[in-house]
């Protein structure tokens, strides 16, 4: 198809006009290929146009409704149009009157020369089954802030249906206009039958025929054993009949963008789900110990609801867990290494010995501080667990792989107590491997961690093994996933510690693992214990108890023996994990009181089959889809493993990098992607690295994009119009991410495009921030930056209060993004800041250029207030010194007071200097220096001489003074301790991250500033004029500069505009100022943090630079 439409053909849309408003505009856009083979030439001419009955604002009164057409335009505003030049975007704005109506339309091709009457010579593209329909609202008042929730018939409907079959209806009420009822529905109590301890019921929920109206809706469903599928979709009563479904969330098409969430809710004693039955309507499945009091027999679900942009918080509220945005952890983290895509689940302890070293001689181990081993370590027998240590075949030390450590002895370097250690099956060869891991790697591996199951293995304990015969093991037995039958058949046997053993075995378990060095685990298959229905061997125990026992256990022994963030779950989708209120039996509550955060694998598989594309497309749907529900109750989501050699690393780079979970790679030895790895981390000031991902809220889909109709565009629809969308709140800079990806599996097109809202852009802030900015600042300027384009957009006068309020329909766009398959886009959304007390310029940071999530590379921004105790101009020409010596105070006063003879703000180097960097390095910035000085030596010689002249007197005078205080550096005591052990701490300190200080001098309003090292000091403290920034990071910054065209005029040059400092010092060779087609007076600057580094001799030693940008203007 040459054209695909938003909105679509067969879309209803509903409008209410703003109160008092005698009119409503709505957009249409029309994307148009050139390059599709399927279309003719004479197609390719003809103009789109909108065939509507709507009544539009400059149409007379009457009622009657009149059939026209309305022309689309070419999109001229470059900010608006595809990034593919082979593409072109179309725009049509209707303003209709604000009359209560239902209007059709549709959409038809035509030639420049029809007139928009005239119905012959045209392509009608709709017909009468497919048109559109334009609904139409006029209300007197304003009800999106409704507290209660029950806004429409429809709501009110859904209600009493529960009420008619529910025991109870408890009411919460939580901020946002959010309202939870919590519906109890009474379980028969049964008897305990001979062989079984569990009872299934079934209760059909009474809600109409609200299974068969129109919806735009989300499932997740267990359609694999152990993880959810989430899907979308239209209608109810689509819910499945075979597959548990854990929670819906779906809106109704209507005015008020309201958005409601059915939660199934289970306890210690019972477990419930969502199924459908033979007729469609919807059933909570519940399962729950037989025999208990009648007081436990009682099903319960959550029924939230909110506005539909607030969906983080109505899974929250569903299970009492509601909260605002994550607050943002100063912590650093570094990769970590996983072999299990490397080697297969058949490796030995010589494979990752292998890739360790591997790592070191690629100049990668310093980028790695953790290791966490497979499956295929442990003592099995068959697929069951006999004991705590590591298979004696899996530690194989073969001297080949070693030869650095190898000794003359043939030992390989292994002290003696690991060599006896070594043949020893019961005790030691998990230590030797551990110690052998954290040698390996210039001592930069801090974190080892193992792979095990909730169950002990697959398929539980060995009972033959005398190291579990102890925990008095109970016979399990286990029924398919599907079969929720009161009698289900038993497909499998397993052997599990006691009841009253079960916190004995994760006890000693661990402890045996903490004593070889381990200090995290990898918990796989807990979801498989939900399949666990009767235990032969002791009949009355439950299963329900069982499962939370086993769990609970886990947790509590995990945390109490290893300490901080030791577990990582996985295959973890069952209901009495997701399904608590409060969550996982009050433990996470407790956890997250101490600000641990609970690691989730959010993917539906490991990592994706390698040569099916579409696999790859799905793994990044279903982990976006996942981390909405996941971070909303409480976990911090893992999009599993990154394979840092393939063809689609990046796709999947730009999605972990959204989580502030650890980031594990796995590859083969010698299959390194360097680019990769560059754009997960970036260089450290105080020594080292760090990735840059999230440090708080993970990203998430845009909730106006992720339900019914609109998931199904950017999955399957073969128009080419809709990708995915991920936002993320960057706070600490009053900023956002969106990422983007092309995930459409559809074969008739290459390419997808789709826009960026208003809308799209307030729910990427984050539902607290957006509030922040809308009280604090009202509307404020925005800037947009592309990472693909390398060029950025302005939005002026963005009110994030509003803009969240509006439906994807009415809010408006600011930008089109066009990808091909597999590809992906990051945007960059960074507030415009006006330098204080400086009319006309206006710049917004854009943080690291080169890591995919640069912004939050950047730590804090702020504005402290100009002195205005000085002229502006003496401002400007004192900001301009660049002063070597930073160590003596009395050197600024020299330094201060020679300025006043120069007229001219000459830097105090001069410009001769660039005539090497000219010669040997052919820099253009070095060239621009040099003919400017020429043209000065020409028009006044004397002065040119004379400025030059003394530049060079201070630069050889302060080479002078920086050689001898090194001299007396040699003998004289620091004061700020040993500087040496400073740039050394990242290869010794035994932290496994690097911390960003919350000192004092974090205050972007306070007056202390970093010092380069401990002896140093700046050579002037921070300015009052500027803007400042803070980074810890050292790498490429990106700036985006904006200049009223008034003002750009007057400068000959856009470097006289600004003035950038770091720490106290002027930069000038490490700036670049690109200019952008957005105006004549737009710049992309770029801050090389590095090359300033090299060029001032910085040492590493800090945690951060401190930026500032100080501008010329009127006032």
């Amino acid at each position: 198809m040459t054209f695909s439409f938003n909105p679509a053909l067969g879309s209803i849309i509903h409008l209410q006009p703003c109160l008092g408003s005698d009119h409503c505009e709505l957009n249409f856009y029309a994307h148009q290929n050139l390059q599709d083979r399927g279309s003719s030439t004479e197609v390719q001419a003809k103009v789109p146009q909108i065939w509507t009955e709507a009544r539009l604002s400059n149409e007379s009164d009457d009622p009657t409704p009149i059939w026209k057409a309305v022309i689309f335009s070419k999109v001229q505003d470059q900010s608006l149009a595809s990034s593919k030049t082979n593409a072109l975007l179309w725009q049509a704005k209707l303003s209709l009157k604000a009359v209560s109506g239902v209007y059709g339309f549709t959409y038809r091709l035509a030639a420049p020369t029809v007139q928009p009457d005239e119905e012959t010579g045209v392509e009608w593209l709709g017909s009468t089954g497919d048109n559109g329909q334009i609904r139409v609202h006029v209300v007197q008042t304003s009800n999106w802030t409704n507290s209660d929730g029950q806004k429409n018939v429809s709501e009110n409907r859904l209600l009493d249906g529960f009420r008619a079959t529910a025991s109870d209806d408890v009411i919460t009420h939580y901020p946002l206009g959010i309202t939870t009822h919590l519906f109890s529905f009474p379980l028969t109590s049964k008897p305990i039958e001979h062989g079984t301890s569990s009872s299934v019921q079934q209760t059909i929920l009474s809600i109409g025929e609200l299974e068969y109206e129109a919806i735009e809706g989300l499932v997740y469903e267990r359609s694999k054993p152990t993880c959810f599928n989430p899907r979308g979709i239209t209608a109810l009563s689509q819910i499945s009949q075979t597959h548990d479904c854990q929670a819906i969330v779906f809106r109704r098409p209507s005015i008020d963008n309201l958005a409601i969430v059915l939660f199934p809710l289970s306890s210690e004693h019972q477990s419930s789900t969502f199924r459908a039955n033979s007729d469609s309507k919807l059933l909570l499945c519940s399962s729950f110990d037989s025999g208990k009091g009648s007081s436990e027999h009682n099903s319960q679900v959550a029924v939230t609801i909110g506005p539909e942009w607030a969906l983080q918080q109505l899974f929250g509220a569903a299970v009492d867990n509601f909260r605002y945005d994550r607050p943002q952890s100063s912590t650093l983290h570094k990769l970590r290494y996983c072999t299990r895509n490397s080697f297969g689940p058949r490796y030995r302890f010589s494979d990752v010995s292998k890739a360790l070293d591997d790592f070191e001689e690629s100049k990668l181990a310093i980028l790695i501080d953790g290791v966490l081993l497979w499956d295929g370590w442990q003592d099995v027998n068959g697929q069951m667990l006999s004991g705590w240590d590591a298979q004696k075949y899996w530690v194989d030390f073969e001297p080949a792989s070693h030869q650095n450590r190898i000794t003359s002895d043939g030992n390989n370097g292994l002290p003696e107590r690991e060599l006896s250690n070594h043949n020893d099956t019961k005790n030691g060869n998990l230590s030797s491997t551990v110690r052998h891991i954290r040698q390996s790697g210039r001592g930069n591996i801090k974190h080892v961690g193992v792979w095990i199951t909730l169950n002990g293995y697959w398929e539980g304990l060995d009972p033959e093994s005398d190291t579990m015969k102890k925990f008095d093991l109970r016979r399990w037995l286990v029924r398919r996933s599907e079969d929720l039958s009161s009698h289900p058949q038993a497909v499998s046997t397993w052997h599990l510690p006691s009841l009253a053993c079960m916190t004995l075995f994760w006890d000693e378990y661990f402890n045996h693992l903490k004593s070889a060095g381990i200090d995290f685990v990898q918990v796989d298959n807990q979801a498989s214990l939900d399949y666990v229905f009767q235990c032969e061997s002791h009949p009355s125990e439950s299963a329900h108890s069982l499962r939370s026992t086993m769990f609970t256990s886990m947790v509590t022994s995990a945390h109490r023996i290893f300490q901080t963030n030791p577990v990582m779950h996985c295959m973890a989708y069952y209901p009495q994990i997701w399904g608590c209120r409060p969550p996982i039996l009050s433990s996470m509550q407790e956890l997250t009181a101490r600000s641990e955060s609970w690691v989730m694998k959010t993917s539906n598989e490991i990592s994706p089959d390698e040569s099916d594309d579409k696999a790859h497309r799905l793994h990044i749907v279903s982990n976006a889809l996942n981390s909405l529900f996941a971070s909303a109750i409480g976990f911090s989501p893992d999009f599993d493993m990154l394979m840092t050699r393939h063809s689609l690393s990046a796709y999947h780079a730009a999605l972990r990098v959204m989580s502030p979970s650890p980031i594990f790679i796995t590859v083969g030895i010698g299959r390194h992607d360097m680019a990769i790895f560059r754009k997960l981390t970036a260089p450290l000031k105080a020594g080292g690295s760090a990735v840059v991902q999230s440090s708080g809220r993970p990203g998430t889909i845009l909730a106006g994009r992720c339900m019914g109709q609109d998931l199904y565009r950017i999955t399957e629809d073969c128009t080419g119009w809709g990708l995915l969308k991920i936002g993320l709140s960057v706070g600490n800079v009053g900023g956002a991410l969106i990422g983007i990806w092309n995930v459409n599996n559809s074969n008739t097109s290459d390419t997808s495009f789709d826009l960026i809202s208003k809308r799209d852009i307030s729910e990427a802030f984050g539902v607290e921030q957006a509030r922040e900015h809308h009280l604090e600042q009202g509307k404020e300027s925005l800037a947009i930056y592309s990472r693909n384009q390398r060029t950025f957009t302005i939005v002026y006068d963005f009110d994030h209060g509003e803009e969240i309020k509006r439906s994807n329909h009415m809010s408006g766009s600011v930008m089109g993004v066009s990808l091909r398959k597999n590809m992906f886009e990051i945007l960059t959304i960074s507030r415009l800041w006006s330098i204080p007390h400086t009319s006309g310029i206006r710049i917004a940071t854009f943080g690291l250029l080169e890591p995919i999530a640069g912004l939050i590379g950047i730590k804090r921004a702020g504005v402290r207030s100009f002195d205005s105790s000085q002229p502006l101009n003496q401002q400007k020409q004192n900001s301009s010194k660049y002063i070597h010596t930073r160590h003596e105070k009395n050197s600024q006063a020299t330094e201060n007071n020679s300025s006043n003879l120069i007229t001219k703000s000459f830097t105090p180097s001069g410009r001769l200097r660039y005539v090497f960097s000219y010669l040997f390095m052919r820099d253009q910035m070095a060239y621009k220096h040099l003919s400017s000085l020429l043209h000065d030596s020409i028009r006044s010689p004397i002065c040119t001489i004379f400025s030059e002249s003394l530049a060079i007197a201070r630069m050889s005078f302060s080479l002078a003074r920086l050689i001898i205080y090194r001299i007396l550096s040699l003998f004289l005591p620091r004061s700020g301790g040993d500087v040496n052990q400073r740039l050394t701490r990242d290869a010794s300190n035994d932290s496994d991250q690097v911390s960003v200080e919350e000192a004092s001098h974090d205050d972007m309003d306070g007056t202390n500033v970093p010092l380069l090292n401990s002896s140093k000091q700046t050579s002037g403290s921070p300015s009052s004029t500027a803007l400042r920034f803070k980074t810890a990071f050292t790498g490429q910054v990106g700036f985006g500069l904006v200049i009223d065209s008034g003002l750009g005029k007057k400068f000959k040059d856009v470097r006289d505009s600004v003035v950038l400092k770091v720490d106290g010092e002027v930069v000038e060779s490490a700036l670049d100022f690109e200019k952008m087609e957005l105006n004549d007076f737009s710049y992309l600057v770029t801050l090389d943090l590095e090359k300033f580094a090299q060029t001032h001799m910085v040492e590493p030693g800090e945690t951060e630079w401190l930026i500032e940008v100080e501008g010329v203007g009127g006032k």
